[in-house]
Parts: structure tokens; sequence; C-alpha cells
């Protein structure tokens, strides 16, 4: 199929995709590792004998993951948004 665009800058273009992906996955790694540490370290201040987490620790790790989800999805959708306008196209929902 002919999309008016040369070999180069189709080869621009999935460099510049490929580049942003591999930034997302950057941003999530780091975000899930974040999430982990704190969300331990807030949620089972201290080791015990216990192999299970009790009740008061699953509660406190639900919400603690719970508000890290939120915030990446806020954070994902401001960053398609920022890239939607960098890219001239429109952004959905406006």
């Amino acid at each position: 199929m002919f999309s008016g665009r040369s070999s180069a800058q189709q080869d621009e273009i999935a460099r510049q995709q490929f580049e942003q992906q591999k930034m997302e996955v950057v941003f999530t790694t780091n975000m899930f590792n974040k999430m982990v540490k704190n969300c331990f370290r807030k949620c089972v201040p201290k080791l015990t004998e216990e192999p299970d987490l009790n009740v008061a620790e699953m509660t406190c790790v639900d919400r603690c993951v719970s508000k890290y989800m939120k915030f990446h999805t806020k954070v994902g959708t401001e960053m398609q948004k920022q890239n939607a306008i960098a890219a001239g196209t429109p952004v959905p929902g406006q």
C-alpha cells in the first residue's frame, strides 16, 4: 500500500515508535519496581515467621497497589494526549 511517504520517512517513523515503546517499557518497569518496594515497606513493616500476609497487610497492599495503578493510568493518558498533540492528531475525548 502506498502511503505517500518515502522508505526513509517510514524507517524514521518506525524508529521513533520503537523508541517510544522502549521508553514506555522502562517507565512501566520502574513504576512496578517502585510500587513493590514502597508498598512492601509500608504494608509489611517487619518480617515474621508467618509465610502469608495477614488481613491488614493484604488490605494495605491492595490499597497501595490501587493508588499506584490509578496514578500510572493517569500519567499514561496524559502522555498519550501530549503525544497526539505533538503529532498533530486529534486527541480522543476532546
